[in-house]
C-alpha cells in the first residue's frame, strides 16, 4: 500500500468519524416528521414521506450526543429559528437544537442566527486572512487556475451525484478560487475566481461543518443570493476540506439549479469524496512543506559548511586575539600596581615573555637634563656590549634615538631588514646576537618619556595583530610611567614637607630627648601629626605634640601652621601652657579654615625654678615637694594623657581634659603640674600608638603601660625604636608620633 493511499484511508477515516454521525443518523433530523410545505407554488411531492426523507433545509449541528427532535412542538410568539431567523409555525426542539419545519431548518441551541450581515459581521467571517490558513493555502500550490487532478474529483461528484454543478472551493482571503470544478460555462472556467464575501462556500469554511440546502430559495434573512456572481445555486451541499491539521481551508460544493432533496446516501458519498479531496490537499502541504524542508536543510547545511570552514580560518586569529588580550589585560592589571620604574620594567618582563618570546626587554628613558636615554632592563645585556647598547645620545641616529625623535614606531622583523635602515650598525647588532627589534617610543602628555625596546636572537615576523599589542603595551607603559614619575614628584614634596615640619630635636642638658614618627600613607610619608621640642630659657623644655585630622599632604600642610604658630607662642614670652593653648584656638579660628586638631604642650623645668616664688609668672597651684628636682606642666586640648615611667618599672597617667582645637575659640584652658622623679620617663605620643579598628582606646593605653613596664629600663632611642617594631602592628592605618623626655 502506497504512502499516499494510507494517507488517504486515514483521512477518510477521520472524516467519517467527523462527520458521520451527523449526516447519516436518521435520528439527526427526520425523526417522524411529516413534511410542511412553505408557502409557494403547491409541491408535486406527496405530503406522506417515509422515514428518513430530506427535508428543504438541513444543517447538521457539530458533533455531539444526537437526541430526536420532538415534532410539531408549539413555538412561543417571540421564538425565532436559530438557523434562518424566521418566526416559525411549527417548532422543532430538543436539548442540543432548536429549529423550525417551516423553513426546514435545525441548527444548535444558542447558535447565532442567519442574518443578512451574516458574512461580515462575524470577525471570523470577515476575512480568512490568518497567517496559518494563509501559509496552508499557499503550500498547496493551488490558484485560481485549473487543476487536474481536482477537476476530476469534481467531475466524479458531478457523475455520481447527477448534479450540474461542482466546485472545490478554497477560501483566499476575500475571494473564493475554484482549481476543481465540473459543470462551469467557458466564462466562468476561464476565470476560476469570484469574491467570497457571501457564499455558502464560504460558510462551511469559517463554521467547519457541513451545509445541506434543499431550496435556497425559502431561506428568508438569508445573506447569500442564489444569483450572485453568475452562480445559480439553489440547492446545495458543502462539506468542508481540511488540511493535516485540521483547519478548513474550503470546500467541497455540489451545486443545483433546482431544488433537490439530499438523501442520506447522496451526503455520505459527498462526505467521503471531500475527505478524498482533503487527502489530496494534505499530500500537497506535507509535500510542499517537505521540499521546503529539504531546502532549508540542504541551505543549513551549506551555511553550516561555510560556518565551519570559517570557524576553522578564524580559529587561529581567535586564539592568537585571545592571546593577546590576556597580555594586555594583564598589563592592564600589573602596571596599575607599579610604584617606580623598576617595577614597570619588570612587570613588562614579565608580560612578553610567555607571549612573544623575545630575548631582551628594556626602557630606554630619556633624560632631557643629560640628552640622552638611559637602559632600565629587568634582563641584562652581555658584559662587553652593555655600553653600547645601555647609554644612546638622544640625538645619534641609533635606533632608539630615531623612534623617539621621530615619535614614531620602528620595526626590524630580521637583520636584513635593519640593516636597510641602519647598514653602518649591522656589526653592533650581530655582536650582540640579536635578530630582530622593535622600538616604540612612549609618548607621554608633556612629550617623549623614552623608548620600549624588544629584541630577539631570531628573525620574528610581526602580524597586524601583534604590532598592535607591542603598541599598546607602550601606551600602558607610557601610563605607568607618568604615574610613577608623578608619585615619585609627590613622595618627594611630601618628604621635604615633612621633614621640615619635623626637625631635628634641641640639645636639652641635662634631660634626654628622642621622637619617632610613622606615617599612614606608605606612599606619600606625610601626615597630619607632629611632635615638637623647643628649649626655653633657664633650662626650661617645652614638649608638644598633636594631631590633624587627615593622612596626606593637606593635613600636613595645616598641620604646619599650628606648629609653626604654637613655636612662635612659646617663644614669644614665658606663658602658662594653659595660656599658649588658648592664644593657639584663638589663631586657628581667625587665620584661614579653622583646623580640627588635638594638642598637648608640657613644660619641663627644675624645681628651683619653681621655688623662686613664680618670678618667671607661672601660674597654677605650686608643687613644693621636697627630694624632687624636677616638675612637669602641661595642658592638653582633647590628646591622650602622656605616661609618666619610674625607674622601678610602676606608671602613672597624666589625667587631664580638654576641648580640641577648632572647636570654640574662647575656650578656657586648665593648667596641670606633676614632680618627676629622678630618671624618669615622660613619654607623648598621639592615638595611633594605642587605637585601632578593633580596640578601643583605653584598651591600647593599658597595652601600651603593660609595654613600658617591660621595657622600660631600655636606653630612649632603643625604647621608642621597640615600641614602633614590637608594639605597633604592621596593618595600623594612622599616623604615629612619640616624643620621650628622661630627667637625669
Amino acid at each position: 500500500m502506497t504512502r499516499r493511499t494510507k494517507q488517504h484511508l486515514s483521512t477518510v477515516s477521520m472524516y467519517r468519524r467527523r462527520y458521520r454521525a451527523q449526516i447519516s443518523d436518521p435520528r439527526t433530523v427526520w425523526w417522524g416528521l411529516r413534511r410542511f410545505d412553505p408557502p409557494g407554488p403547491k409541491s408535486t411531492t406527496s405530503s406522506k414521506r417515509r422515514r428518513g426523507a430530506s427535508d428543504p433545509c438541513w444543517t447538521p449541528t457539530t458533533p455531539s450526543a444526537v437526541r430526536p427532535l420532538r415534532p410539531y412542538a408549539s413555538a412561543t410568539d417571540d421564538e425565532t429559528c436559530r438557523a434562518c431567523s424566521t418566526v416559525p409555525r411549527h417548532f422543532l426542539r430538543s436539548a442540543d437544537r432548536v429549529g423550525c419545519h417551516t423553513g426546514g431548518c435545525c441548527a444548535p441551541v444558542g447558535a447565532p442566527a442567519v442574518t443578512d450581515d451574516y458574512a461580515s459581521n462575524d470577525p471570523a467571517v470577515g476575512g480568512l486572512s490568518t497567517a496559518a490558513h494563509l501559509a496552508a493555502l499557499r503550500d498547496t500550490g493551488l490558484a485560481a487556475a485549473p487543476d487536474a487532478a481536482l477537476d476530476r474529483f469534481a467531475g466524479l461528484v458531478r457523475k455520481i451525484l447527477g448534479i450540474p454543478l461542482v466546485l472545490v472551493s478554497l477560501i483566499d482571503g476575500e475571494r473564493q478560487i475554484f482549481p476543481g470544478a465540473a459543470g462551469l460555462s467557458w466564462a466562468q472556467a476561464a476565470e476560476r475566481q469570484e469574491p467570497g464575501s457571501h457564499s455558502f462556500g464560504r460558510q462551511v469554511t469559517v463554521s467547519g461543518r457541513p451545509l445541506v440546502i434543499s431550496d435556497a430559495r425559502h431561506r428568508p434573512g438569508s445573506a447569500v443570493n442564489p444569483k450572485a456572481h453568475n452562480l445559480t445555486v439553489v440547492a446545495f451541499a458543502g462539506m468542508p476540506l481540511t488540511d493535516d491539521r485540521g483547519q478548513v481551508l474550503g470546500a467541497l460544493c455540489a451545486i443545483d439549479n433546482q431544488p433537490r432533496a439530499w438523501s442520506a446516501r447522496d451526503l455520505d458519498l459527498l462526505a467521503d469524496l471531500a475527505a478524498s479531496c482533503s487527502s489530496e490537499l494534505q499530500l500537497r502541504i506535507t509535500a510542499r512543506r517537505a521540499e521546503l524542508d529539504s531546502q532549508r536543510s540542504a541551505d543549513a547545511s551549506a551555511a553550516r559548511r561555510d560556518a565551519q570552514a570559517q570557524a576553522d580560518r578564524l580559529a587561529g586569529d581567535v586564539d592568537t586575539a585571545l592571546r593577546h588580550s590576556r597580555v594586555l589585560l594583564g598589563a592592564s592589571e600589573t602596571l596599575q600596581g607599579a610604584r617606580t620604574v623598576d617595577d614597570v620594567v619588570h612587570a613588562v618582563a614579565d608580560l612578553v615573555r610567555g607571549d612573544l618570546a623575545p630575548t631582551h626587554v628594556g626602557i630606554m628613558l630619556l633624560d632631557t637634563v643629560g640628552g640622552q636615554l638611559n637602559l632600565v632592563t629587568a634582563m641584562p645585556l652581555p658584559a662587553d656590549q652593555a655600553e653600547r647598547w645601555t647609554t644612546v645620545p638622544a640625538d645619534s641616529d641609533q635606533s632608539a634615538a630615531r623612534a623617539v625623535r621621530e615619535r614614531r614606531p620602528l620595526f626590524f622583523r630580521d637583520r636584513d631588514d635593519f640593516e636597510a635602515s641602519f647598514p653602518g650598525q649591522i656589526g653592533d647588532l650581530d655582536r650582540i646576537g640579536w635578530q630582530a627589534l622593535v622600538c616604540a617610543p612612549l609618548l607621554g602628555s608633556d612629550g617623549p618619556l623614552g623608548t620600549l625596546r624588544i629584541a630577539w636572537g631570531h628573525p620574528q615576523r610581526l602580524d597586524v595583530g601583534e604590532r598592535a599589542v607591542v603598541l599598546s603595551l607602550a601606551g600602558y607603559v607610557t601610563q605607568a610611567l607618568e604615574r610613577a614619575q608623578h608619585l615619585h614628584d609627590r613622595t618627594t614634596v611630601a618628604e621635604t614637607l615633612q621633614r621640615a615640619m619635623l626637625t631635628e630635636l634641641p640639645a636639652a642638658p641635662p634631660y634626654q630627648l628622642a621622637a619617632r614618627y610613622q606615617p599612614a600613607s606608605r606612599v606619600e610619608k606625610v601626615g597630619g601629626d607632629w611632635y615638637d621640642a623647643v628649649a626655653l630659657p633657664a633650662n626650661r623644655i617645652a614638649l608638644v605634640i598633636g594631631d590633624v585630622t587627615g593622612h596626606d599632604i593637606g593635613a600636613a600642610a595645616q598641620m604646619g601652621q599650628l606648629r609653626s604658630m604654637l613655636r612662635a607662642y612659646l617663644v614669644d614670652r614665658e606663658a602658662d601652657p594653659a595660656d599658649v593653648l588658648q592664644r593657639l584656638d584663638a589663631a586657628n579660628h581667625t587665620v584661614g579654615d579653622r583646623t580640627l586638631a588635638t594638642a598637648l604642650v608640657a613644660v619641663v623645668e627644675p624645681r628651683s625654678v619653681i621655688e623662686s616664688d613664680g618670678e618667671h609668672g607661672w601660674k597654677g597651684d605650686r608643687d613644693r615637694t621636697s627630694g624632687l628636682s624636677h616638675v612637669v606642666r602641661w595642658s592638653t586640648a582633647g590628646h591622650p594623657p602622656p605616661i609618666l615611667l619610674n625607674t622601678d618599672g610602676s606608671t602613672r597617667l597624666l589625667t587631664a581634659t580638654g576641648l580640641i582645637l577648632g572647636v570654640r575659640p574662647k575656650t578656657r584652658r586648665a593648667a596641670h603640674s606633676l614632680p618627676l622623679p629622678t630618671e624618669g620617663t615622660l613619654l607623648l605620643y598621639t592615638d595611633g600608638l594605642v587605637e585601632s579598628r578593633t580596640a578601643p582606646l583605653d584598651e591600647g593605653i593599658a597595652r601600651l603601660r603593660q609595654f613600658l613596664a617591660l621595657y622600660g629600663h631600655l636606653p630612649l632611642d632603643n625604647l621608642l625604636d621597640a615600641l614602633l617594631t614590637r608594639h605597633l602592628p604592621d596593618t595600623h592605618h594612622d599616623d604615629v608620633a612619640i616624643l620621650a623626655l628622661r630627667t637625669p
